[in-house]
């Protein structure tokens, strides 16, 4: 199981002509929450919100201001860097673009066995066994053992992501982080990947942490669902309780946003540009909400739970 507990993060926007931090932005405010075994744990939000931060922090590439998170026996705040290699052994990461996340002067071979070339050892993988894996993992992304002697470029933007996906496996991860790994393909491929991701979960019981910003997208793939603004967690619930019954408002709105053949033909109501204030006292939402009370400006709700879901809001929407 993966645990994020109170996790809190910010950077310095600006700093006074002595050096001194003077303004900061909070990328993630006490986000805590859980992704269990063999599930996939969605993360939504619109932009801005701390997902990819969340998801590099995991990997090593920020450290929190507090909170910490965990990776069975592995806890960040007690981490070396045995602890950190091991971790990345365990976890894999499949990034948004197909392309740029490929090295263009390397050959797909050349890409694939990089991880088996840092952590074989480790993992006491011989370089015998190399070809073996690489063919096993190709065969199980549904690409031919012809495409190793080739380059990224040579590709297409699915077929990209698929390495991409390969190379994720190779060292057969417990976890694969993706973030936003369909939002730059066209609607067909997404759909391939998408169900290629749903069968490599089954066959090799992966967990994953999977960023997007389309619901539907979540709605297919993922069993729990973490809904995040303003780098805090709004409400965590599984998919159908999430999708059936919201109960924070920014869920709702964002739900109310989704294409639905019921809206065809209708004109969306423009969404004001509203930059997104920070509420350190209360509940960050609360400029946009449409439920909003006297004490929403002023205190950060608690967390609730009611049946499968966990939300932090004053005034709820009604349960159905």
């Amino acid at each position: 199981m993966v645990r994020f507990s109170r996790i809190s993060k910010r950077f310095v926007l600006q700093k006074s002509f002595t050096g001194k931090p003077l303004k900061y932005v909070h990328a993630l405010n006490n986000v805590s929450f859980e992704a269990y075994r063999g599930q996939s744990t969605g993360i939504v939000g619109e932009s801005g919100s701390g997902k990819s931060t969340l998801i590099r922090l995991f990997m090593g590439l920020y450290q929190p201001d507090s909170g910490f998170f965990s990776m069975d026996e592995l806890i960040s705040t007690y981490m070396q860097k045995a602890d950190w290699n091991k971790l990345r052994r365990r976890a894999a990461m499949v990034f948004q673009d197909p392309w740029g996340s490929l090295n263009p002067r390397l050959r797909i071979q050349d890409i694939l066995t990089e991880p088996l070339a840092i952590h074989g050892s480790a993992l006491q993988i011989p370089k015998s066994e190399w070809a073996n894996i690489l063919y096993k993992t190709l065969d199980s992304v549904g690409l031919p053992q012809s495409c190793l002697t080739k380059y990224p470029h040579e590709f297409s933007g699915g077929q990209r992501q698929r390495i991409g996906i390969a190379r994720a496996l190779i060292l057969k991860p417990s976890l694969i982080l993706l973030d936003e790994p369909v939002s730059a393909l066209d609607v067909s491929i997404q759909a391939q990947i998408l169900n290629l991701l749903s069968d490599l979960r089954s066959e090799f019981n992966l967990t994953y942490l999977f960023i997007a910003h389309d619901l539907g997208v979540v709605r297919y793939l993922c069993d729990r669902i973490v809904v995040m603004y303003a780098g805090r967690v709004m409400e965590v619930s599984d998919s159908e309780s999430l999708f059936e019954n919201p109960r924070h408002p920014y869920t709702k709105t964002l739900l109310n946003a989704m294409p639905s053949i019921e809206k065809l033909g209708q004109i969306p109501e423009a969404e004001p540009e509203v930059e997104i204030v920070e509420n350190q006292g209360g509940c960050p939402f609360v400029h946009r909400c449409s439920r909003v009370m006297e004490i929403c400006h002023k205190t950060m709700p608690q967390a609730s739970t009611l049946g499968t879901s966990t939300f932090y809001c004053h005034n709820p929407m009604p349960q159905i």
